[in-house]
């Protein structure tokens, strides 16, 4: 994933994050690790060149109709699949479901 971040810090590239997705990982880090693990993770994004995306009517929609599309995917994956389909070209992610529905769209982690 680094080479990935290195292009946004570097400003060659503009990287796009969900509020919901930041909930999510959030959590997940907090859970995997704790809590003061997952405030230090949160605040490393929020202070680096990805553009934090807020939930609005558009994103809202646009997560509903991937979530009628496959009933599968979560919440959260919809909104990530939402923020892509706005802002982005490609999505990073360490979830197969999301390297499934979009195939060529995403790349995939393995954690």
């Amino acid at each position: 994933m680094k080479p990935y971040f290195d292009k946004v810090s570097s400003g060659r590239a503009t990287g796009f994050v969900s509020e919901v997705n930041l909930a999510e990982f959030y959590y997940k880090t907090g859970q995997r690790f704790d809590m003061e693990t997952a405030d230090a993770r949160l605040g490393l994004v929020r202070n680096s060149q990805i553009l934090s995306i807020s939930t609005d009517e558009d994103a809202v929609v646009a997560a509903g109709k991937w979530k009628l599309k496959d009933s599968s995917l979560s919440i959260a994956d919809c909104f990530a699949l939402a923020t892509l389909e706005a802002n982005g070209e490609v999505l990073l992610t360490t979830d197969p479901e999301l390297k499934r529905a979009l195939k060529s769209r995403a790349v995939f982690f393995e954690v």
